[in-house]
């Protein structure tokens, strides 16, 4: 299960260090670094991130709308909940940010080790999410695809192909078996190059050992994956 985070902090080379830290922990997903400014709490409303980092420094002298009162009141108009992290160098702030609504409290520079315990932390407190979106990192961006819009997945050396009911290819860079471990009961690996969403599948060749998805491609059907062709026929109740 992807999490979606931001950064807010007022100094560029500090929130790298942030973000390359963050990035060591794959199952999270950067969507950008902000400052604590008049457009603060729309991305919070838009962006819908499950943890926000959010560095001393971006609250000092009230430097913007987020400080230690607004994130007291903040879950009240929040429709989806949200996991704060302040961040700072010093511990002279850790219980007024504790108490204020902040869920944890990290030194800086991050240690690995203690951010690691954070984010385990985070999975146990916060009641993991059904979302109806893949997250999808591609060449110079993040894109979000709806899984009902997806056919297939296939493999190409280190990246993915999936393929879409509208006929566009979006290039992920994660392999197939990353996809085939995160990805919903819905979607069957049936060959070591492809996976299928069982919902696109509108045909079974059992002699031939294809199979043919509603989009016209036909998919060959590898005898290693046995398991998963009697997973869809269940599923079909075929």
């Amino acid at each position: 299960m992807s999490n979606c985070f931001i950064v807010i902090d007022h100094d560029e080379i500090a929130s790298k260090k942030t973000v390359d830290a963050l990035r060591l922990f794959p199952h999270l997903n950067c969507l950008g670094v902000y400052k604590n400014d008049d457009t603060v709490f729309e991305i919070l409303l838009t962006k819908k991130p499950t943890l926000v980092f959010i560095a001393e420094n971006s609250m000092q002298n009230g430097r913007g709308p987020l400080s230690f009162e607004s994130i007291a009141r903040i879950h009240e108009y929040l429709t989806d909940y949200i996991y704060f992290i302040y961040l700072s160098h010093t511990d002279k702030d850790a219980l007024v940010a504790i108490q204020s609504g902040f869920s944890d409290y990290l030194l800086t520079p991050l240690k690995i080790h203690l951010l690691g315990s954070s984010l385990s932390r985070f999975k146990n407190r916060v009641p993991e999410k059904k979302s109806s979106y893949l997250s999808v990192k591609s060449y110079s961006d993040y894109k979000f695809i709806k899984y009902s819009d997806i056919v297939f997945l296939k493999a190409d050396n280190n990246t993915t192909d999936i393929i879409l009911m509208d006929g566009r290819t979006v290039v992920a860079l994660k392999t197939l078996k990353y996809f085939q471990e995160n990805l919903p009961a819905l979607f069957i690996r049936i060959h070591k190059s492809y996976i299928v969403h069982i919902a696109a599948v509108q045909r079974i060749h059992l002699s031939q050992a294809k199979c043919y998805l509603n989009n016209g491609e036909v998919i060959p059907i590898s005898p290693n994956y046995k398991n998963s062709l009697e997973h869809i026929l269940t599923h079909l109740k075929l």
